[in-house]
């Protein structure tokens, strides 16, 4: 997460010294108040863009947390009626048997509690199921009660289909509608949807780290400061990334947010790069393409 936003804080720097690069015009020296006007308010404007940006990368990262937290306890679970509990003291897991339904409650606590994965939750995660998450045509839908993750508060729903496998791959796709997130101390909240297509390419039980995925799709939000944005996968460039990896392996992403031109995100134009690189290629119209460091 703090490679995410100091990638993001980066794309902050490089949008605002374009503008204030681009917007001067040396031939009207009798506009100039005017002209700092515009940049200041084109500098805000990317200013708050970047900071759009970095609360989806926060956002999506949640509701994706979401998708693996209610997947995992669903398999382990459904079918085993009753209570059970995990071997650490928490989550507390309540199965329980409406036909043809199951309801899976995930119980962790009214304080915060450190997760395997190294974050802290409270509150529940719910979950009404057709049947176990691996199974093909299994329906989930997930909603909260008085939920956070890392102290920010999640709201909203989101459905999970499991589409079946083709080619050896488990595909699922996923919605959130009405998605909320409840920003810490300044209680600002940020608006979020999701319609994405997730593809298991390799599915590793024994190292989970090697578990890779690709996902398509698109995403529309609002931010904490009210400004919309809309983010779009490419045709043919699909997103991939490893587990327990900060970032994607290969991919373009397509931005798009209110007031300004499109701009990409390419994740895997370094066709030498690691396994897991940190490196990406920001592409605007008007300006070369920059090569930015994810943090180190």
């Amino acid at each position: 997460m703090k490679k995410a936003k100091r990638f993001f804080n980066l794309l902050a720097i490089m949008l605002v010294c374009v503008v204030l690069s681009t917007s001067c015009d040396k031939d009207k020296p009798n506009d100039d108040n005017n002209n700092n006007n515009n940049n200041n308010n084109n500098t805000t404007s990317y200013q708050k863009a970047a900071a759009a940006l970095t609360e989806y990368a926060q956002v999506g990262k949640m509701f994706s947390d979401v998708f693996s937290e209610s997947g995992k306890r669903v398999q382990d679970n459904v079918g085993k009626k009753g209570v059970s509990n995990s071997k650490d003291a928490y989550p507390i897991v309540t199965v329980e048997s409406f036909s043809p339904n199951w309801l899976v409650t995930i119980d962790y606590g009214t304080t915060d509690f450190v997760c395997q994965d190294n974050y802290l939750r409270r509150g529940k995660i719910i979950v009404v199921t057709t049947g176990l998450f691996y199974t093909q045509g299994t329906v989930m839908d997930v909603s909260f009660d008085n939920f956070y993750q890392q102290n920010y508060k999640i709201d909203g729903q989101q459905h999970i289909v499991n589409a079946g496998t083709v080619n050896g791959e488990m595909i699922f796709n996923c919605t959130v509608t009405d998605g909320e997130i409840t920003i810490p101390v300044s209680n600002k909240v940020v608006h979020y949807t999701e319609t994405t297509t997730r593809k298991w390419i390799q599915n590793q039980s024994i190292n989970l780290c090697d578990n890779i995925w690709k996902i398509t799709g698109n995403w529309i939000g609002m931010s904490s400061d009210s400004v919309n944005y809309t983010l779009n996968t490419q045709t043919a460039s699909e997103l991939e990334y490893k587990v327990c990896c900060f970032y994607f392996r290969e991919g373009i992403l397509e931005v798009n947010i209110d007031g300004l031109q499109q701009f990409t995100i390419d994740y895997g134009y370094n066709s030498t790069a690691s396994d897991c690189d940190n490196k990406a290629q920001i592409t605007y119209p008007g300006i070369n393409s920059f090569e930015v460091v994810m943090g180190n």
